[in-house]
């Protein structure tokens, strides 16, 4: 083998090497590009996730209205039981 052909083969070689670093790069730069993917798909479930605890607070503030609202009832229903009384009372009144 001439020396020709030995130099020859060393230039096949060095650009199979220039090959093999463009496809490294160019596979970083898909890291990369996947990366920045899961960085936004985080953000959007911790968007969701603010969405939820809103809602949620919002649904006990529903809660609490409900359970204001049946105390409001309970007060009614004493009152109703108080004026009972007193028309048994004046009644008993009438009878005497």
């Amino acid at each position: 083998m001439g020396i020709g052909h030995w130099a020859l083969g060393i230039g096949s070689q060095k650009s199979k090497v220039k090959g093999q670093k463009s496809k490294a790069k160019s596979q970083k730069s898909k890291v990369k590009s996947q990366k920045s993917k899961v960085k936004d798909q985080k953000s959007k479930v911790n968007s969701q996730g603010s969405r939820v605890k809103s809602q949620k607070s919002k649904v006990k503030g529903q809660k609490s209205k409900v359970n204001s609202q049946g105390s409001k009832v309970k007060g009614q229903k004493s009152k109703v039981k108080d004026q009972k009384s007193k028309v048994k009372s004046q009644s008993s009144k009438v009878k005497g």
